[in-house]
């Protein structure tokens, strides 16, 4: 399951924030600079990692314990730390584990608020098409933003 461009995967160079060999596990769980992040979150992730379990395995593990919102916030916590290092590794801007945390959480925040369900008791007005008076054209378009 190594299919992430780690640097192991594209070179088999170390890690850019502590210099052990980069994998999955490594770059998302096993890193200082990861392990700093988990120990910031706001629930404890570590009691369900071995340092045996591969990445699969220990989101196997998650998956069957946590909540669908805690998982939802593992997910953008997991992006964020791979954010984090590609802006670190290509672009040389090295942030805190802090400041991963907190943008991951505004991530997350900002997507569940323009994602919302509508709430119940709601009701959009139903529009129904009507035929145009005699004398004038109308004209339907849809669209999205």
């Amino acid at each position: 399951m190594n299919i992430l461009p780690t640097q192991q995967n594209l070179a088999s160079w170390g890690c850019v924030f502590c210099g052990e060999l980069e994998t999955v596990r490594h770059a998302l769980v096993w890193c200082s600079q990861a392990q700093r992040f988990w120990r910031l979150f706001p629930f404890p992730i570590f009691a369900h990692a071995t340092v045996e379990s591969d990445i699969k395995e220990w989101f196997q593990v998650l998956a069957a314990e946590m909540s669908s919102s805690q998982l939802e916030q593992i997910m953008v916590g997991l992006w964020s730390l791979w954010h984090t290092r590609n802006l670190c590794v290509w672009n040389g801007q090295c942030c805190s584990p802090e400041e991963s945390l907190s943008c991951a959480m505004r991530t997350l925040h900002d997507f569940q608020a323009r994602n919302a369900l509508p709430r119940p008791g709601v009701m959009r007005t139903k529009s129904h098409w009507q035929c145009p008076p005699m004398g004038t054209i109308k004209i339907n378009v849809d669209g999205a933003f």
